[in-house]
């Protein structure tokens, strides 16, 4: 790519010599002066690049901004939709309990979890208030704000942003005997219950929500994806690859070429059994870090080092 500057009467020969050939933008007037304040712009890695943003519409505006800020074209596919599938039992004894101060450690492992479980609370008639004497633990930075917003602050973060980082974490504080109250995405990972019920914790889990695919996702996104025209795709949670795929019927050829980029470890493992090894994997749980690692890779740096990843387990 390159920019070719001269008067209009000289500007065809300035053209020719410079071996321009379409498709070409042939701007004039005054604008022209406008290219010293854009160009750093145009020199950054990821300018021009059509990157694909597979976060629920809620979310996906603070990457949709990162990516612009880099000069990069957001494409918005959300691959995800929040369908309430909660137990109204299940929720009505979980809230006794909170209400009652019989749960020692409420955990949650998403901020979808928060705004799922806080819609039900004020359907019943409370808030913030409920969580008094309760401990709460959050599976990551995005889900701590997602509890400030409501007024709470997390009283454990664990090192490692997942389902196993915050079962491990409890451990260490010791919840043998302890009542722990997890409200979830349906199909969640398995290892946060688990794990703790193996050491010796009584684990309330409620199912709130199911991260589904989306009934009409846009047709014009979907073409452009089978097309090929989509130079990145970012997945924020094992959900939105697992969605994707089913989107495109599992037919995932047209996105041989594309850069695969992923929060964190675990959906970098979903990307690998969905038959898309990530290209880029963020060095933590959050949209600034996976825009950068995509960044570093656009730039032609390693920015692939899963091993030293952690995540926030969030579908």
């Amino acid at each position: 790519r390159g920019v070719v500057e001269a008067p209009l009467d000289c500007i065809a020969g300035a053209a020719r010599e410079a071996a321009v050939r379409p498709p070409a933008l042939f701007v004039v007037g005054e604008v022209v002066a406008l290219r010293e304040r854009l160009a750093p712009a145009l020199r950054r890695p990821l300018a021009g690049w059509r990157v694909l943003v597979t976060r629920t519409r809620r979310q996906a505006s603070s990457l949709a901004e990162a990516l612009r800020a880099e000069g990069a074209e957001p494409v918005l596919l959300p691959a995800i939709e929040i369908a309430r599938r909660a137990d109204p039992a299940a929720v009505r004894a979980g809230i006794e309990a909170l209400r009652a101060g019989a749960c020692d450690w409420v955990a949650f492992t998403s901020g979808n979890a928060v705004e799922a479980w806080f819609g039900l609370v004020r359907e019943a008639g409370e808030d913030a208030r409920l969580f008094a004497g309760t401990k709460i633990a959050a599976v990551g930075a995005a889900t701590a704000r997602a509890l400030e917003a409501h007024g709470l602050s997390a009283d454990l973060l664990p090192e490692r942003a997942s389902g196993t980082g915050v079962a491990d974490a409890l451990l260490e504080r010791g919840v043998e005997g302890a009542r722990v109250l997890v409200p979830r995405a349906e199909r969640a990972d398995p290892a946060l219950v688990e794990r703790l019920r193996a050491g010796g914790a009584s684990v309330d889990e409620v199912t709130l929500y199911l991260a589904a695919p989306p009934a009409d996702p846009p047709p014009e996104v979907l073409a452009a994806l089978r097309a090929g025209e989509i130079e990145a795709v970012t997945f924020t949670s094992s959900s939105t690859v697992r969605n994707l795929a089913m989107l495109l019927g599992g037919d995932l050829e047209a996105l041989r070429d594309a850069v695969v980029a992923c929060i964190g470890p675990q959906t970098a493992e979903a990307a690998v059994e969905a038959g898309l090894p990530p290209h880029v994997v963020a060095d933590h749980a959050s949209v600034d870090a996976l825009v950068a690692a995509l960044r570093r890779y656009a730039a032609g740096e390693d920015a692939s080092a899963l091993a030293a990843t952690t995540e926030e387990a969030a579908p």
